[in-house]
């Protein structure tokens, strides 16, 4: 039976609403009232609080998909309302090291240098610049925090030093997180830059729509290829200008279904190559956790405090704990509100000690199948380490009066045994700060943007999400994902007349 096929023209297709695309398609669209921007992603159109907005009266339990590394299989939350990251990471506004800021610098030239990286970010933690833009930021104050939080930040401090603001150059040591909030409620990108009354008249949302490819004529796209996720109705899409923001697995997935890639990967599956592009999908970055969970008394029935509130970063020299994120949190994948507030994890997570995965294509029978190698950590003598803080931790004053009961898995310190580099592979898992699977750079061998990040060998296809990044990231991903963002935005908006 033949199945019709809608077409539609816009003036700039944003493909992708998470982080990124809620963030590029909303400026877009309010700065110039007469641009046609229509927003494409596979999340129903819902108005959905953060997860971590405030304590939910029932289970949190976001669409998830399979993804698959070396050590197994895994599942990466998901959720499943246009909002993408943004939902799932409490607001967090935290920058990188100097080092990453520095590095970028170094790959990327002139327009990605520092100083031009700390004004976008400014714009983001500000309301007074640009309305549209900008979101005040929220540092909790530590007397207001649950004994946990305190006992913990006593400890770090003493042992790691303190951080009177995360986001200076040289943080390191124990801090609170600051996070993008609005009138009390976390800042997801969709809410702040979609749904804000009224609702531009010039953007137009597709939800529920998957991208199956893009179909490059010459060095321009011609159409996009999508399909309605229930119905499965296809669809062509054409526009002016297309931009790629479905994250860092998503962005080099569409990519590699349309036959841009590495040539001899795309002629093997049977893909026409449109683009010889090697590093689509070669270095994905990412972080390695190790985590623990805990139960504890002292803590209010429905606490208001935001989510990761107290984050220590240590320096790539501490004899300590060496290039870490030492936390403590709660864990947000609840129960009840009762069991939820009682419940808290003490994880450790390495920045930059890790051997890049990757994303690729395969044939599974007739149909290609995109299969993800994920990031490890190339030594766990740090994860070692933490066995042994969290060790000391619990016999700290500070936590007898928590009422915290041994966690689970128990981090047995290394000296007795347990923690062998054997024992705790197993047990280390993904951050799900994915990135750096289409770099940006000057070297098409190397490189998958240009720094203006338009794809290269094409005129009109860009790429402004995660995947960017050039550097492995020394921080949660999702506040560089929104600078990388407005960037993006700056660039189109001067592009289409907008000064």
């Amino acid at each position: 039976m033949h199945v019709q096929q809608w077409e539609e023209t816009c003036d700039v297709l944003v493909l992708g609403g998470g982080t990124a695309g809620c963030l590029i398609s909303g400026v877009l669209a309010r700065r110039l009232p007469k641009l046609k921007v229509t927003l494409v992603d596979s999340g129903t159109n819902y108005d959905a609080d953060g997860l971590l907005d405030r304590v939910p009266q029932k289970p949190v339990t976001p669409g998830t998909r399979t993804f698959f590394r070396n050590t197994g299989a895994e599942f990466v939350p998901a959720p499943s309302e246009i909002g993408g990251s943004s939902l799932m990471h409490g607001g967090i506004a935290l920058r990188g090291t100097r080092d990453d800021h520095d590095e970028w610098f170094r790959v990327a030239g002139e327009e990605w240098s520092p100083q031009d990286l700390a004004s976008l970010f400014h714009r983001l933690e500000s309301d007074t610049d640009e309305p549209a833009v900008g979101s005040p930021l929220h540092v909790a104050e530590l007397t207001t925090l649950p004994a946990a939080y305190r006992a913990f930040h006593a400890y770090c401090a003493r042992v790691f030093g303190a951080a009177a603001d995360l986001n200076r150059p040289e943080a390191h040591g124990v801090g609170l997180v600051p996070s993008a909030c609005t009138d009390g409620r976390i800042a997801t990108t969709y809410r702040q830059h979609i749904l804000p009354d009224p609702v531009p008249a010039n953007l137009r949302l597709r939800a529920e729509t998957v991208v199956d490819h893009v179909r490059l004529r010459g060095e321009r796209v011609d159409r996009v290829a999508v399909r309605h996720l229930r119905t499965g109705r296809p669809s062509q899409l054409r526009a002016d200008v297309v931009v790629l923001a479905a994250g860092a697995l998503g962005t080099p997935e569409i990519l590699l279904r349309s036959g841009i890639g590495a040539a001899a990967a795309s002629e093997e599956l049977g893909i026409p190559v449109a683009l010889d592009l090697p590093a689509v999908g070669a270095r994905l970055r990412d972080h390695s956790v190790l985590w623990s969970e805990a139960t504890v008394t002292d803590t209010p029935a429905a606490p208001p405090w935001p989510w990761h509130a107290v984050l220590c970063r240590t320096s790539p020299t501490d004899e300590h704990l060496p290039d870490c994120s030492f936390e403590l949190f709660h864990d947000f994948r609840l129960r009840t509100r009762q069991l939820w507030s009682r419940r808290v994890v003490i994880s450790c997570t390495q920045l930059h000690d890790i051997s890049p995965g990757r994303v690729r294509l395969e044939m599974s029978g007739t149909r290609l199948r995109t299969r993800i190698d994920g990031a490890v950590p190339r030594t766990l003598a740090a994860m070692e380490q933490y066995a042994e803080h969290v060790g000391a931790l619990l016999k700290e004053e500070e936590f007898q009066g928590v009422g915290m009961r041994a966690p689970y898995p128990v981090p047995y310190p290394s000296s007795q045994g347990r923690n062998s580099a054997a024992g705790l592979l197993p047990k280390v898992r993904s951050a799900y700060h994915f990135h750096g699977t289409c770099p940006m750079g000057t070297d098409p061998g190397s490189a998958v943007v240009s720094p203006d990040l338009r794809v290269f060998g094409t005129g009109n296809l860009y790429v402004a999400d995660a995947s960017v990044l050039p550097v492995q990231f020394g921080a949660n991903t999702h506040h560089v994902t929104r600078a990388t963002a407005l960037r993006a935005a700056d660039a189109l908006s001067s592009l289409f007349g907008y000064s």
